[in-house]
């Protein structure tokens, strides 16, 4: 398509130049004004067709011949058609996927997504979408999620240790799909006496209030969210002053 473009604008050349001089030769402003805006080739070639002297009618008829026939290839090779001929149909393919998802992008429904719902936003079903357990996991101890939250315990007053051992609770909380990680946190020093704190890592926000909406359908537990993290606490522990302390660090914490 290219090819034919230029082999007919090379060959119209030749016969425009012909035609710009014949045009100078009767009037001087009417050839520069044809040069620049091509229109008063037509005035001249309808003014001065029967003018022998002139002898317009071989360079005109060709000319505009070669230049109509020209025409619907410089239309296709717009400035995509040109790349295309370029780099290759691939990377016009790539161009395209790109050009696409640009359109679908959301930057403000992404932010809504990130810091509202711990989530990420699907452009196709134009939604937020929960992050996959197994990415939770991954980035929890990348950013060590439970060691800065034991360091912050402890800066605020809390002492206590984290336990990592599996239970037959830590089990099946485990195995809920909205739950990353779970943890069961100790008072030190240790004691017998002491009742269970529980603390979930969920896969978003919205996953934590899922699980916390539960929690107090079944009574069976007190529950203090801070964002994707969830503390189980029983009632007969309220009371006791260290839960107190720790309640209120855990809520000063930042997750994320």
């Amino acid at each position: 398509m290219l090819i034919a473009y230029l082999v007919l604008t090379l060959l119209g050349l030749p016969f425009w130049i012909w035609l710009l001089v014949r045009i100078w030769d009767v009037s001087k402003p009417g050839a520069v004004l044809t040069f620049f805006f091509v229109v008063p080739a037509f005035y001249w070639g309808y003014r001065l067709w029967d003018d022998g002297e002139a002898n317009i009618r071989v360079p005109f008829v060709v000319s505009m011949a070669l230049n109509l026939l020209a025409l619907p290839f410089a239309i296709a090779l717009n400035s995509d058609g040109i790349e295309g001929l370029i780099y290759g149909a691939a990377y016009m393919k790539q161009k395209s996927r790109a050009a696409e998802q640009a359109k679908l992008n959301n930057p403000e429904m992404e932010r809504w997504c990130r810091e509202q719902n711990d989530a990420s936003f699907d452009p196709v079903m134009g939604t937020c979408v929960e992050p996959e357990k197994s990415a939770v996991q991954a980035r929890s101890e990348r950013d060590n999620v439970f060691d800065r939250l034991g360091k912050h315990l402890s800066e605020s007053g809390v002492k206590g240790e984290f336990d990592y051992s599996a239970t037959a609770t830590t089990e099946k909380l485990k195995a809920i799909a909205e739950i990353a990680q779970v943890t069961s946190y100790h008072f030190l020093p240790l004691s017998m006496s002491q009742q269970p704190v529980l603390i979930l890592l969920c896969v978003s926000e919205s996953a934590c209030t899922l699980s916390e909406n539960q929690a107090k359908g079944r009574g069976t537990n007190i529950t203090i969210r801070n964002r994707n993290l969830l503390m189980f606490v029983q009632p007969q522990a309220l009371d006791d002053v260290r839960v107190k302390a720790l309640r209120k660090a855990f809520s000063g914490f930042t997750p994320i």
